[in-house]
């Protein structure tokens, strides 16, 4: 990858299925290009509330009825991976704007949040595997990063030169 984006939003299912190993690669190439990271506190909680589970191998439930919380997050540190992200403050003008995208692209509470984020922040490129982003990204032009593919589309642009090539 010779381009970059200077930054980028993450969304939770990027951070879970990176620690359950099924998707790693995305984040991994993120975290390893010069691009800016961000997360807020809606996506460090629905991380961290599946990091309990993943690592426990039961549900967070059962895990604070075990009072093994506390083990889990010593044992596997998550706070290691999170400090790889500036952490975004939420305010009421997010809430407001969350609202407004929750009444007009059906977005639940969580993914609004985060969409409003980026909106207020003025990020462009929102990394996640829900496939609820992609209809707010397409009209709000923002650019869904969901694979590893699209990653390098949005780094590398083909010229106009490669678009013309007939396949």
């Amino acid at each position: 990858m010779s381009g970059t984006i200077s930054e980028c939003f993450i969304d939770s299912s990027i951070l879970i299925e990176y620690i359950k190993g099924t998707k790693p690669e995305l984040l991994e190439s993120l975290l390893a290009s010069k691009t800016e990271n961000y997360i807020n506190h809606i996506v460090y909680s629905e991380f961290i509330y599946h990091f309990l589970s993943v690592m426990s191998g039961v549900s967070p439930l059962t895990l604070k009825k075990s009072t093994r919380i506390n083990k889990i997050l010593k044992e596997h540190q998550p706070l290691e991976l999170i400090h790889n992200f500036k952490i975004l403050d939420m305010d009421e003008q997010i809430i407001d704007k969350s609202d407004y995208f929750m009444e007009t692209y059906n977005l639940l509470p969580n993914d609004a949040l985060i969409f409003a984020t980026c909106r207020i922040y003025n990020i462009r490129y929102l990394a996640s595997f829900d496939s609820d982003f992609q209809e707010i990204c397409d009209k709000e032009e923002m650019v869904l990063i969901d694979s590893l593919k699209k990653l390098e589309e949005v780094i590398n642009p083909p010229t106009e030169e490669e678009d013309s090539i007939p396949d």
